[in-house]
């Protein structure tokens, strides 16, 4: 074997904190890192300005935990706080009243994170009230190019970047500065030991920011994630814990246990509540503040569920009359709707589910005032916010990145931006039917899928964007049994499956509706993820279903 080859394949089954390139590589960072340690030093008041959704959530943590550790060797007590706008009243990004607020109330130096790169006028804004700002980001840069005005711009897409840390989110960038801080401070690469120690209690915080904001682990992402994975069992992080230790999360934290039972809990918070509540559980609270406000974001978190169930059902009734008026006229390339109803923080879930099912990007706005307020999310290959720009005429704010945006629009505008962006879609996204493909990685036999198998697979974790979960094609394998309902309303079910000699159970989650289409006896292929099933202290084969295709209907019985 090449020895580069096997050098790169135990660096990416095993990676290291080796392997990520020194903070002074970001663009920014060292300027960021001098500007702000010399405000810390004259005991300034400083702002962190973050974001409502879990990127910018653990980013505005990270550097704030980050400062007030760095005050604290220093000496100083100037004050250091957090703020965070609300999604509905405010909106993404800075913003003209929430800046002068800031000001008013005594700050000298904003610093944003997951934000700010493209807010250009907000930065003239900020340097007419005298108030000093350092922007941080990963979001698209502008299409003119134009940067705000800031001492400092940290953003990995500026010039002088590197291939290797392009696709940071918000909270790796944040921790990467608060390792340039440590680093500038000590005035060496060996920070002092309580830095150190605080830049590793920081990195459950990348982590879980990386996986929720959906960028690829790949690179430096998976880098941060797998060692911020690791610490995550106990962070020292009061509110970080709590969280971590509800019920319904489990013992096993993997990027699926993020990605899909804690990332949700902070969501809520901030697409049905405010965010700085969640801001607050990361930083500031203590014990039982930390349970009550996990408690809070369990009920907003059902909530949302519930709310979300209604907005779906309401888009898929108003696309599919869609399909009906457009008969044999050209489909939509991007699939855009709004209903007054529909509640803002909410409509990006949706769409996530639209984009699944129909196999192309969607946008949902919703609100009842003469804005409507919407998110959009994207599918492989498309890249949907250089699609805003080009429709960008036809609305009043737009921000994000490729897979996922945010935008404003007027009601009467609605129309024109759907056209618009569809023209836009017809000529770039590629000439698919409105379906998903879904890829396998190998063929296998029932019987193949063991423990061993299980465990190796687990070597590629953590796995999302550009690093799938390996899926496995197994063919032919019949329905020992009836279809089981699982879950208090029926939404998931569980196959018993035979193939020669071999019995095994399988699960299929969010797919309850297709289990009327299954019976005992049936031959089906199937594309499964294996995972192991730990109950009572026994571990068994237990792979998940990702899709089904009936073989034969006909029903086999034993002879006579």
């Amino acid at each position: 074997e090449d020895p580069k080859h096997a050098a790169q394949r135990e660096a990416f089954l095993k990676p290291t904190l080796k392997a990520l390139q020194h903070p002074r590589e970001l663009p920014g960072a060292v300027r960021a890192s001098e500007e702000i340690l010399a405000a810390i030093a004259a005991n300034k008041s400083i702002v962190i300005y973050g974001d409502y959704d879990v990127d910018g959530m653990t980013a505005t943590a990270i550097l704030w935990h980050m400062l007030h550790a760095i005050r604290a060797a220093m000496g100083k007590s100037g004050k250091i706080s957090a703020y965070v706008p609300h999604r509905i009243e405010e909106g993404y990004g800075l913003n003209a009243d929430a800046l002068k607020q800031l000001k008013d109330d005594g700050a000298d130096l904003v610093v944003t994170v997951d934000c700010g790169v493209s807010a250009v006028e907000q930065a003239l804004f900020a340097r007419g009230l005298g108030l000093d700002l350092i922007i941080t980001d990963h979001h698209a840069l502008r299409a003119d190019g134009q940067l705000p005005e800031a001492l400092a711009i940290v953003h990995p897409r500026l010039p002088g970047s590197t291939d290797a840390i392009k696709n940071l989110c918000g909270a790796s960038v944040a921790w990467k500065l608060a390792w340039m801080l440590a680093v500038t401070h000590c005035g060496s690469d060996r920070v002092a030991a309580v830095l150190s120690k605080e830049l590793l209690r920081l990195l459950p915080l990348a982590a879980l920011g990386t996986i929720a904001d959906i960028v690829p682990l790949v690179g430096e992402n998976r880098v941060i994630t797998s060692c911020g994975l690791q610490q995550m069992n106990s962070t020292g992080i009061v509110g970080l814990d709590a969280l971590l230790a509800q019920k319904g999360i489990g013992t096993e934290l993997t990027s699926e246990t993020i990605a899909f039972r804690v990332a949700p809990r902070l969501n809520a918070c901030g697409r049905l509540g405010h965010a700085e509540d969640a801001i607050e559980l990361l930083t500031t609270a203590n014990a039982a503040r930390s349970q009550d406000l996990v408690k809070l974001f369990e009920t907003l978190n059902e909530k949302r569920k519930q709310t979300e169930q209604g907005v779906f059902a309401t888009a898929l009734a108003l696309l599919h009359a869609e399909f009906a008026r457009q008969g044999d006229s050209e489909p939509l390339a991007i699939i855009v709707l709004a209903d007054e109803s529909w509640h803002p923080g909410v409509v990006g879930i949706t769409c996530s589910k639209l984009v699944e099912q129909f196999g192309r990007p969607c946008i949902l706005l919703g609100g009842d005032g003469d804005f409507l307020k919407g998110s959009g999310r994207s599918v492989n290959g498309f890249e949907l916010h250089k699609a805003l720009e080009a429709a960008g005429a036809h609305l009043e704010t737009q921000g994000g990145h490729a897979m996922a945006v945010g935008m404003q629009c007027k009601r009467e505008n609605l129309v024109a931006f759907r056209d618009a962006i569809n023209k836009y879609a017809r000529e770039h996204l590629p000439k698919t039917p409105l379906a998903l493909t879904i890829e396998y990685d190998i063929e296998c036999r029932l019987e193949e899928i063991n423990e061993g198998i299980v465990a190796e697979i687990a070597k590629l974790e953590p796995c999302g964007r550009d690093n799938p979960t390996p899926t496995l094609l197994v063919r032919d394998v019949e329905l020992s049994g009836p279809p089981k309902l699982l879950g208090k309303d029926g939404q998931h079910f569980a196959l018993q499956l035979k193939s020669g000699g071999t019995f095994m159970q399988v699960k299929w989650w969010r797919a309850g509706e297709r289990s009327k289409l299954l019976s005992q006896g049936m031959r089906v292929d199937l594309l499964l993820r294996p995972k192991l099933n730990e109950f009572c202290g026994k571990k068994t084969v237990e792979p998940e279903v990702v899709d089904l295709r009936i073989v034969s209907k006909r029903i086999t019985t034993a002879r006579a």
